[in-house]
């Protein structure tokens, strides 16, 4: 399956990883915008349907439940793709509305290999995409 031109939000306060993970899946072929907080996020979603929406489980000024459900109703079918570094079971509650959980650090091709999975699998049961 080829994963050019496919749009990517990346969700987090951390400006080096968004930074990182822009560099490195753009030069994958993916269309990379960024927000640094859930209402930006939001008001992305609003704007343009993507294909994958990665997002930290602790943002400024909303919780990755609830941003995962914004992405449910504003960008249906896209991949949801989890990062936190807290390691409480609580987590895995959250982790039930996404696609997938990773955990930080992350290691960019995990990430990378983690979304064409998704978006494979997918694009096999003929479910939605974004774009």
């Amino acid at each position: 399956m080829d994963m050019a031109g496919r749009r990517v939000l990346l969700v987090d306060d951390e400006r080096d990883i968004v930074r990182t993970f822009t560099l490195f899946l753009e030069k994958k072929g993916y269309v990379l915008d960024s927000a640094g907080s859930g209402r930006e996020a939001e008001a992305k979603l609003g704007e343009h349907a993507y294909d994958v929406v990665v997002f930290d489980y602790r943002l400024p000024d909303v919780s990755g439940a609830e941003l995962s459900r914004r992405v449910d109703e504003l960008s249906p079918g896209a991949v949801k793709v989890m990062l936190t570094g807290f390691r409480h079971p609580e987590d895995a509650v959250d982790a039930l509305r996404v696609d997938s959980l990773l955990l930080k650090p992350v290691d960019m091709n995990e990430v990378l290999a983690v979304i064409e999975e998704k978006l494979g699998e997918k694009a096999e049961s003929g479910e939605t995409e974004g774009a």
